[in-house]
């Protein structure tokens, strides 16, 4: 795509006259260069481990958003930010944000603080107003209270994981609050680092079971291994 034509996409998607298919999908990821935001999201990926694509494509799937946003292991907020960025243009949904927190100085991208740099993160980009952060793990049942509380009677239809590569846990577990047709942003389906190996192995391996099993459809991989696709409820697991 080119510029102009990403902008009219963008228009269709933030409007709910554009949908998301796999073939849109993979023409969205394979030219965002030309996306007239991307110069903007480069900057943003100086405070993200994901690639540009990634968060290009985490921008788009939350513009077509028109309830709520789920995202399990966001870190300092990269994705969160690139998401909201979306919400921005639209302020249809809201993004709820999972993370147990704690301190890093080993990481690629080291914080003292995830917390505490998360909020200073979209504070610094004017983007407070359209997330929301919930301490914990997204397995506890407090916190579980909290994101029904939060999400309501809207629904989710966006669900971003990237936390310790478990897929079928949190499906299982927000069940009850994701949209039939909700889209999915699975990261480290592949993952060059070699810290992550577990992590990988395990994503993979759930991800194919329910792509195998129908419960899952795959859009797209884009670098580095990061995988979106949409639930399939509409037809029944095999």
């Amino acid at each position: 795509m080119l510029s102009d034509q990403y902008e009219d996409v963008d228009r269709g998607l933030a409007a709910g006259e554009l949908r998301w298919t796999r073939d849109l999908a993979i023409n969205y990821a394979e030219g965002v260069q030309f996306h007239p935001v991307a110069q903007k999201m480069a900057e943003v990926k100086a405070i993200s481990m994901l690639g540009l694509e990634t968060l290009m494509m985490c921008r788009g799937f939350a513009l077509s958003s028109q309830r709520r946003i789920l995202e399990i292991g966001p870190y300092i907020g990269g994705s969160t930010i690139a998401m909201a960025m979306g919400i921005a243009e639209t302020r249809r949904s809201h993004i709820i944000s999972i993370d147990h927190g704690g301190s890093y100085p080993d990481k690629t991208l080291p914080t003292d603080d995830v917390h505490t740099e998360w909020r200073r993160n979209l504070a610094a980009r004017q983007l407070a107003d359209f997330a929301t952060l919930v301490p914990g793990f997204s397995n506890d049942e407090a916190v579980i209270a909290e994101v029904g509380s939060l999400v309501g009677d809207r629904k989710i239809d966006v669900l971003l994981l990237d936390a310790d590569g478990d897929v079928d846990g949190p499906l299982k577990t927000y069940a009850h609050l994701l949209a039939d047709d909700c889209l999915l942003i699975v990261d480290d389906y592949f993952n060059v680092r070699m810290e992550a190996e577990n992590k990988m192995a395990r994503c993979t391996a759930q991800l194919h079971d329910l792509m195998r099993a129908g419960a899952v459809r795959e859009y797209v991989l884009v670098p580095w291994g990061t995988w979106f696709g949409r639930l399939n409820r509409e037809q029944p697991a095999a």
